[in-house]
């Protein structure tokens, strides 16, 4: 069942929340944003980690095509960021209770 929209187990009487990891198939700034704004957390559970993934984000504006002009929402992301992306990706897998 579900309180606030976060899961909870009666039988432990804990709220949980198993954050939403499934890597996109391209990394863009959409696809990042996507990804960071789908783990609805209104107590704040994972907060640190959705914070790095805003940190990433921001990142990206920052970041350049091979012409040294901004990246548009839809273009891919350089292997750098897409490295770190998954590797944020990666440290929020599994349950907070």
């Amino acid at each position: 069942s579900k309180i606030l929209g976060v899961a909870l187990d009666p039988a432990t009487d804990e709220l949980f929340l198993r954050p939403s990891t499934a890597p996109p198939p391209r990394w863009s700034r959409r696809t990042l944003w996507q990804v960071v704004s789908r783990n609805y957390d209104p107590l704040g559970l994972v907060a640190p980690w959705v914070l790095l993934g805003r940190l990433l984000l921001q990142e990206s504006w920052g970041a350049l095509t091979e012409a040294g002009r901004r990246l548009d929402w839809d273009a891919a992301l350089p292997q750098p960021l897409v490295e770190k992306a998954g590797r944020w990706l990666e440290a929020g897998e599994g349950e907070v209770r």
